[in-house]
C-alpha cells in the first residue's frame, strides 16, 4: 500500500472498516436481533393465552395451579363475585370481578387489564384498550381458545375437580385442581 497516496490509503482503510462492521452486523447482530424479536412475539402470545386460561379456570372457583412440570404455579381464591389470582410466590397477580355475562380483569396493581363477555356457549375477550383479542367456545367439559385472527391457541379440559391446559400443538402446559 506504500505505492498509494495518503488520501487513497485513508479512504481504503475507512472502506475496509465499514465493510468489516457491515459484515459483523449482517452475520452476528441482525440474526440475533431477529431471534429476540421472534421470541418476544411468542412470549406475548403465550401471555395472552395464559391470561385466557386463568380467566376460564378462575370462573370455576378457588384452587391451585401447577405448571407442565408439576411445580406449584399459584392459586385462585374466590369470594362472592370476585376471584383473586396469586402467583407461585404468593403475590397478587390480579383479580377477576364477575357479573351475569361479563368478567372484568384487573392486574396486580389494580389497573384495568381487560374484560370477557359471555354469550351462549362461548366468551369474547377484549384487552385494556377495548380491542378484541380472542374468543373461547365451550362444549361439555372442554373449552377451546382462539386468538384475535381466529387461529386455535389452546384448550382447557375439566375432569372431576381438575382442569388441564394444553397449548395449540396439544402439549400439556399445566393444571388447576380445586
Amino acid at each position: 500500500m506504500s505505492a498509494l497516496s495518503k488520501p487513497v490509503q485513508k479512504f481504503a482503510a475507512v472502506a475496509l472498516l465499514v465493510a468489516v462492521i457491515g459484515a459483523f452486523l449482517s452475520v452476528i447482530v441482525l440474526p440475533g436481533w431477529e431471534f429476540v424479536a421472534a421470541a418476544r412475539e411468542r412470549i406475548e402470545g403465550q401471555r395472552v393465552l395464559l391470561g385466557r386460561l386463568e380467566a376460564a379456570a378462575a370462573t370455576s372457583g378457588s384452587g391451585n395451579y401447577y405448571s407442565g412440570t408439576g411445580s406449584y404455579a399459584g392459586r385462585t381464591s374466590s369470594n362472592g363475585r370476585s376471584t383473586s389470582i396469586y402467583n407461585g410466590q404468593g403475590s397478587l397477580d390480579g383479580r377477576i370481578d364477575h357479573s351475569k355475562n361479563n368478567a372484568t380483569i384487573y392486574n396486580g396493581n389494580g389497573s384495568y387489564a381487560g374484560r370477557a363477555s359471555t354469550s351462549g356457549n362461548g366468551s369474547s375477550f377484549y384487552d385494556s384498550k377495548g380491542s378484541y383479542s380472542g374468543r373461547s367456545t365451550t362444549s361439555g367439559n372442554s373449552t377451546q381458545f382462539y386468538d384475535r385472527s381466529g387461529a386455535y391457541s389452546g384448550r382447557a379440559a375439566t375432569s372431576g375437580n381438575t382442569t388441564t391446559f394444553y397449548d395449540s400443538s396439544g402439549r400439556y402446559v399445566g393444571r388447576k385442581s380445586k
